[in-house]
């Protein structure tokens, strides 16, 4: 394990380069102008002007975590997050993000769009009781009918489209945490239906900029495109040379015959998305390299691959790529999580944990999907019957996150983690 100097010095080079970071207080020397420190502080860092390298107190573990629960959440998730392992277990540590929401001005939560045969809405639920300070992210600021294509969570961005009778059909990104919206201009291929969407932030700092990715189908799925948004051009770019029909070294239909509104895994510098036939599809974000991989499920659910009665989830673990399985008869859920990403010899699966749900009434078969999303390791966000809940795999508690009045499913859901600070989009 990393000790806390060594993960302070990597702290300061990531967020400060080039800066000496000068933690004492020194103070001068009256009539000689010299520096000298203060006895009376604790050296907490100083720098050698003959090696030029910063050497750290060492800290206690408490004070570290105190600070990081107090650092925002956008150099938290950039910065800190990749410092070392110490640290990033612990970003990702349930109590953890409580605290880090509850002293941040931090929104944490899902934004699920639920219908009925007559109307649509978006509610936003979270795990953290939100300060009444703080807004609950709505998209009501957008005009007509709206869907959410994507989202960036850890930068609080969303790509929608609108539908109204007046405009027509509108593309927008937006951050619903503070309001702020921009129409973009509409893919080139708009006529055709888009099977899968993905935001993809090159630089985070203010101008923003980001990539939307889209992939999209003629009617009979005859005809694949791919085309990529640029911030800074701020025009479409047809890729077709990504797509080639049926050719396995680049790219297989099947692969994006799954879920259009599954929001897809951003991880390792690649788009993961889940197909139905249970392989995971990963592109490079650097599309315009065309780098596609397909990963293979474990070796022991590939009977389950074709099975109505077990549910499949792709999603992250702890900045890895994870599977979660619901047996929808025998009422079990398994988490699996991917070994040695970078492996391409072998596709070397671990199963994480096993949990019985004994009694749990999942509701009807074929009433939608029942696993949402995995918030923490062990915190799951799941519909049961008419309740979206929290349900803690370790303790096996429930906690409604929103009760579904009769008629209404889900139709999809986004996570965001977001600021309240302008991105000047």
């Amino acid at each position: 394990m990393e000790s806390s100097s060594s993960c302070w010095n990597t702290f300061f080079k990531e967020c400060f380069p080039g800066k000496k970071q000068i933690m004492n207080k020194k103070r001068k020397t009256q009539g000689t102008g010299e520096e000298q420190e203060n006895p009376e502080k604790r050296l907490i860092c100083s720098r050698s002007t003959a090696t030029t390298t910063t050497s750290i107190a060492e800290l206690p573990p408490e004070v570290i975590y105190e600070i990081l629960t107090r650092i925002a959440v956008a150099p938290l998730l950039s910065h800190c997050r990749l410092v070392c392992k110490e640290w990033e277990r612990l970003t990702y540590d349930s109590e953890f993000k409580l605290i880090h929401s509850q002293r941040t001005p931090t929104i944490s939560g899902y934004l699920i769009q639920i219908s009925n045969p007559r109307e649509e809405h978006f509610s936003f639920v979270s795990l953290v009781n939100q300060s009444p300070a703080l807004p609950s992210p709505t998209l009501d600021f957008l005009p007509g009918h709206v869907e959410i294509l994507s989202s960036s969570s850890p930068h609080g961005l969303l790509s929608c489209v609108s539908y109204s009778k007046q405009a027509g059909t509108s593309y927008y990104i937006c951050k619903p945490s503070t309001g702020e919206s921009r129409k973009i201009p509409s893919p080139k291929t708009n006529q055709y239906r888009t099977l899968k969407t993905a935001i993809v932030v090159k630089k985070s700092s203010s101008p923003m900029h980001y990539n939307i990715i889209r992939f999209s189908t003629s009617p009979g799925y005859l005809v694949y495109h791919c085309e990529i948004f640029n911030s800074e051009s701020w025009e479409w770019i047809m890729l077709d040379n990504i797509i080639v029909g049926s050719d396995d070294d680049q790219f297989k239909p099947s692969s994006f015959l799954g879920s259009a509104t599954d929001p897809g895994v951003l991880i390792h510098g690649a788009i993961h998305w889940l197909s139905y036939d249970g392989h995971i599809t990963a592109l490079d974000t650097n599309i315009y390299g065309g780098s596609w991989r397909t990963i293979s499920q474990p070796n022991e659910k590939l009977e389950d691959a074709g099975g109505w009665g077990v549910e499949k989830k792709l999603v992250e673990c702890e900045g890895e790529v994870g599977l979660l399985y619901l047996e929808l008869f025998e009422k079990w859920l398994e988490l699996w999580v991917l070994q040695d990403y970078s492996s391409t010899d072998e596709t070397k699966w671990c199963k994480t944990y096993r949990v019985d749900l004994g009694l749990t009434n999942l509701g009807l078969l074929g009433s939608g999907k029942l696993l949402l999303d995995l918030y923490t390791k062990h915190i799951i966000l799941m519909k049961i019957e008419n309740d979206i809940i929290w349900y803690d795999c370790k303790t096996g508690t429930k906690t409604v996150a929103l009760q579904l009045q009769p008629g209404f499913s889900v139709l999809q859901f986004h996570q965001i983690c977001s600021d309240l600070l302008n991105c000047f989009l």
